[in-house]
């Protein structure tokens, strides 16, 4: 019966690091694609800022056109009523254009840190699954060394 035990405990010990090896290389691979999906959404993020800087920035051209024609049509020419107007809306769409644009960023940059998170995750539990495995090893040998080399389970 001692005899069978050994293999027995040696291809379970093998098997329980070979399976703690292989989930923290999984777990690890999984960290990274998603840290990728992360890192593609934090370009959408800035792009869909860049978007809306571009849509603020029309906005305003319109406006200050639109402001143009109405005080041009009324006076005949831009007064000083109107050159504040302009002033006004080129500062409010400069305002949203950068606005849109800082906050496209800021989301992007979250974006970003949360995949280097993941990242580290990732490389955490394949580190932590490569110690359980050595400690799985060494618990084995704490166990069953000593009786495997003086040769009981022969």
């Amino acid at each position: 019966m001692a005899q069978l035990l050994a293999p027995l405990a040696i291809a379970s010990t093998g098997l329980t690091i070979l399976g703690q090896l292989q989930g923290g290389a999984q777990a690890n691979a999984a960290a990274k694609a998603e840290a990728s999906q992360k890192e593609k959404l934090a370009g959408q993020e800035r792009a869909a800022g860049q978007r809306q800087a571009l849509a603020a920035r029309r906005e305003a051209d319109i406006a200050r056109s639109n402001a143009v024609a109405v005080s041009a049509a009324r006076s005949g020419s831009a007064d000083g009523d109107a050159a504040n107007l302009l002033a006004r809306i080129n500062r409010e769409g400069t305002f949203e254009v950068q606005t849109a644009l800082g906050e496209g960023e800021a989301r992007a940059r979250n974006r970003e840190f949360g995949a280097q998170m993941t990242r580290f995750d990732g490389k955490e539990s394949k580190r932590r699954a490569q110690l359980g495995a050595l400690s799985s090893g060494v618990s084995f040998l704490s166990k069953f060394g000593g009786d495997l080399a003086s040769g009981v389970y022969r």
